[in-house]
């Protein structure tokens, strides 16, 4: 039944419930909007930053250990592979009348006839010349070693003065050293009065420090003979 409404506006069912669909929970309370907080995306750290972390210093040493297992022990383990394990203390022959005894850990990597000797340690090479008779005295020749050196074009060495010595056997050598930025070289010439020979070294500017002594001490063990050897 409808109801009178003093206004003169009748109510009816139909706008009773459509006034009524308004109230509610929706309508008496208004929505609330809450914002989450957007945490910043994290990205994963390049590989070799990761090991250099300061809670990662044994990545470090790892990377550190690494390099100097490519520096030396795999140099050496190729000289190995490709030559010949030398006796210590037997005197190796070079040609028909010269004799140099390496030190320990020296290998012999080519030995051809009348061609130079090479023996290595640590991915560097000393390469031996066969006696011949001498042209000019050792100080002359080093001198021209060491300008070919200093003048060439492509390489920029940094040549040090050349040097005198004395073998063990007693006869007459000059040497002279050069580096580059990752490289390293020297020349030794060795005479008497009738033969004279000629041992280059090259390696790495890394192993240096390492072979250096004892291709030093190859060329003081340099030994002319008189007569020809087997």
């Amino acid at each position: 039944m409808a109801r009178f409404n003093p206004g003169g506006r009748r109510d009816t069912p139909r706008a009773d419930a459509v006034a009524g669909a308004g109230k509610g929970p929706t309508g008496e309370y208004p929505p609330t909007t809450v914002e989450l907080p957007i945490r910043p995306r994290r990205t994963a750290a390049p590989f070799s930053v990761a090991l250099l972390n300061k809670q990662s210093i044994g990545g470090a040493s790892a990377i550190l250990l690494v390099a100097l297992f490519f520096i030396l022990v795999v140099p050496a383990v190729g000289d190995a592979m490709k030559g010949e394990d030398l006796t210590v203390g037997v005197p190796l022959t070079v040609g028909e009348k010269l004799q140099v005894t390496p030190p320990p850990g020296w290998v012999l990597n080519a030995k051809e006839g009348d061609a130079s000797t090479v023996v290595t340690k640590s991915g560097a090479q000393l390469s031996i010349s066969p006696a011949t008779a001498p042209t000019e005295a050792v100080e002359i020749q080093i001198q021209t070693i060491a300008d070919d050196l200093a003048n060439d074009p492509d390489n920029s060495w940094v040549v040090t003065p050349p040097t005198t010595f004395t073998t063990t056997a007693g006869d007459s050598g000059a040497t002279v050293t050069a580096q580059s930025k990752d490289s390293a070289t020297q020349a030794w010439v060795i005479s008497n009065a009738d033969l004279q020979t000629t041992l280059v070294l090259r390696a790495p500017l890394a192993v240096w420090d390492v072979i250096a002594d004892g291709a030093d001490t190859i060329a003081a063990s340099v030994k002319f003979t008189p007569e020809e050897l087997p």
